[in-house]
């Protein structure tokens, strides 16, 4: 994707959340972000503690590093990034053994694509140096996956990647195994024993196609497409279940969507679930699972599953019907009771 033109859009301050058992989306008032932002680092913790690192408020990049708190619905300002005191935009971010670990990025003032790498202590509130990448890159993904990190593809400023790099403790970052097909502004998760990625741009079109990575063989296998070809969409895990949240993807250039899918890999195959009420773009997904936060989202008294969270970007709101009527090849309908069988903890 030119990242030009992700930049060209509003980014907005409210989040949405996505009800499993209802599969319906809301807004919550009073938990708006204190300002626009959107193509921000983030990562959840403790099941209700959002932070956000980095991003693009409509005008410049931002180096905020924020917590918003779903139980208080609190913001507060979290310490800046140690090693890179600039802004930053389009870095990754993934929690392992309790601390947040961002890389990547791209830095307006300094125009160049960040190779740093480094990771938030929750309860020293600080920041430390963690090696850095052997590729700088930003539109990158990053999970973990067995104690290891892997930053899978992204865009080093000349070229969409297909390499992936990964830290083992104590370690420094070797290449492992590439992609089947060079990706930025792609999703990816870790499921157990292996990671799935999808969609992004190949710096020719965006992709609608995934790939599982199988850590013990190191190889890439090819996976479904998705209904709509996206990229810098958000996308959580739940469950048996993957949700691709939003992107780019519109028949326009640079037209976030409101689409949303859900995956389930025992057959290999994406069902079509309720939109958002806003298109967006350059958003994170995350899952709260907290039974109070559903309670206080929701005030009902249904069996509760786990709440997705995104927020994001989205186009002027005169662009809101139209991208509600995009013509989209749909896949078969949800069966009855398959979100929920799916999502379900103890699946």
């Amino acid at each position: 994707m030119n990242q030009d033109e992700g930049l060209n859009c509003n980014p907005v301050q409210h989040l949405e959340f996505y009800n499993i058992n209802l599969n319906a989306w809301c807004k919550v008032n009073g938990f708006d972000m204190p300002s626009p932002r959107s193509f921000f680092a983030g990562e959840i913790l403790d099941e209700c503690k959002l932070h956000l690192f980095g991003g693009f408020n409509g005008e410049e990049f931002s180096l905020k590093c924020q917590k918003f708190d779903l139980m208080s619905g609190e913001w507060s300002d979290l310490p800046q990034m140690a090693k890179e005191r600039v802004d930053r935009c389009y870095a990754s971010a993934t929690e392992m053994d309790g601390e947040i670990y961002v890389s990547g990025g791209h830095h307006k003032r300094a125009q160049n694509k960040a190779r740093s790498v480094e990771k938030f202590n929750p309860v020293v509130n600080a920041w430390s140096q963690v090696p850095n990448l052997t590729s700088a890159r930003c539109e990158a993904a990053l999970v973990n996956l067995n104690g290891c990190l892997y930053v899978i593809g992204g865009f080093d400023g000349v070229a969409v990647l297909s390499s992936v790099e990964k830290l083992e403790p104590d370690s420094r970052w070797t290449f492992s195994a590439r992609m089947i097909r060079q990706r930025s502004g792609l999703g990816a998760v870790a499921l157990p024993g292996c990671i799935l990625v999808f969609g992004g741009h190949d710096g020719f079109q965006r992709l609608a196609d995934g790939e599982k990575f199988n850590p013990d063989s190191e190889t890439w296998t090819l996976l479904a497409p998705m209904v709509q070809a996206r990229s810098n969409f958000g996308i959580a895990s739940i469950g048996r279940l993957v949700f691709a949240v939003g992107g780019y993807g519109g028949p326009e250039p640079g037209q976030p969507l409101a689409e949303v899918e859900a995956y389930d890999p025992s057959i290999d195959k994406w069902f079509p679930v309720e939109k958002m009420l806003s298109p967006r773009s350059g958003l994170i997904a995350c899952v709260a699972d907290n039974l109070q936060l559903a309670l206080k989202v929701w005030g009902t008294e249904e069996r509760k599953g786990c709440v997705l969270l995104t927020s994001s970007l989205e186009k002027d709101s005169h662009q809101q019907e139209h991208a509600g009527g995009l013509s989209t090849p749909m896949l078969d309908p949800l069966p009855n009771g398959w979100l929920q069988n799916n999502t379900n903890e103890n699946a």
